[in-house]
């Protein structure tokens, strides 16, 4: 039998977004066959939620680099800049895996990590980093931050990756099984 997410219907516009973000990253031309594969097999894992997808794991996203920062080789001073990712990662057992319920994991999350390094109090009202982590075990995870406004920071900036293809800029793509 399926496992079952607990999915709020507040986390469903955050799901819609990660699917979404898996078409443009389809549509890349540095994408490889077998990464459009591992997108489609985790848009199907994320379309079919609430219930487990037996046999489905990857992640898939971007990251942006400020140059300055990614260039930088450690002598000081350091370089002011930022790194943002942004990340839909599905993990799941097999279909002949009878422990398949410790295996089930969805999240979906951003890291936002500003240079040069800047105390937490420093960044109070800056931070965009969300995490949306659920599992189907007992252990209910939920978002991280609670905050709607870092919630809709994320969605939009899936929402047109390109905004980021600026000059200065390194922009990665990230497909992994």
């Amino acid at each position: 039998m399926r496992q079952k997410f607990q999915i709020l219907p507040e986390e469903q516009p955050l799901i819609e977004a990660a699917i979404k973000l898996g078409d443009w990253l389809g549509k890349q031309k540095s994408v490889t066959k077998q990464q459009k594969q591992i997108i489609k097999d985790l848009q199907y894992a994320l379309s079919n939620l609430p219930d487990s997808a037996p046999g489905v794991s990857g992640s898939y996203g971007f990251s942006v680099c400020d140059k300055a920062v990614s260039t930088w080789n450690g002598e000081m001073p350091v370089p002011t800049g930022k790194f943002q990712e942004w990340c839909v990662y599905y993990s799941s057992g097999n279909n002949n895996d009878e422990s398949i319920r410790e295996y089930c994991v969805l999240e979906i999350f951003s890291i936002y990590s500003p240079y040069p390094e800047q105390h937490f109090d420093d960044l109070a009202g800056v931070s965009k980093e969300l995490g949306l982590y659920r599992a189907t075990t007992e252990s209910k995870g939920g978002i991280c931050s609670e905050d709607h406004e870092v919630i809709l920071d994320w969605i939009e900036s899936v929402s047109d990756p390109e905004q980021f293809l600026v000059e200065g800029v390194d922009f990665k793509i990230e497909i992994l099984d």
